[in-house]
């Protein structure tokens, strides 16, 4: 937890928190991918134990990578979400993912059960054009 933040934000690394009924999970891992990056996690049972945390019953998952399938398609043509990811995010309630990353996966899907927004500002040459994605959420 990081101390200097004003009363009403919450920082959420690895954990969860309920507001006003929502139950939030944030987590700032991505899958690795290319250059290793901070807060990389290794493909396969490091991944599976790492999205063991999240809670079956939350309702919105927050992380910085994608979850296998869903937006996260690169240019050089192959899917690099997470799966481990992916199928803990179909064994619970999860209504909403959000995630970024993957700059050219940018945009809203719906896999039938979760709507998965990747919320990347920029593009692929790292300039900021991609509009904010504005939601409405409803338990």
């Amino acid at each position: 937890m990081l101390s200097n933040l004003p009363l009403d934000v919450f920082y959420l690394e690895n954990s969860s928190i309920t507001l006003e009924g929502i139950k939030f999970f944030g987590s700032p891992q991505s899958a690795q991918f290319g250059t290793r990056w901070a807060f990389n996690l290794e493909r396969g049972p490091v991944a599976y134990n790492h999205w063991s945390q999240i809670p079956n019953d939350v309702d919105i998952v927050i992380t910085h990578g994608p979850a296998h399938g869903v937006n996260d398609y690169v240019a050089r043509g192959e899917n690099v979400g997470d799966v481990q990811l992916y199928n803990k995010l179909c064994e619970t309630t999860c209504k909403l993912f959000l995630c970024g990353h993957i700059h050219e996966a940018y945009g809203v899907r719906n896999d039938g059960k979760i709507h998965h927004i990747n919320a990347a500002t920029c593009n692929l040459q790292y300039e900021p054009i991609n509009k904010p994605i504005v939601f409405n959420y409803g338990t």
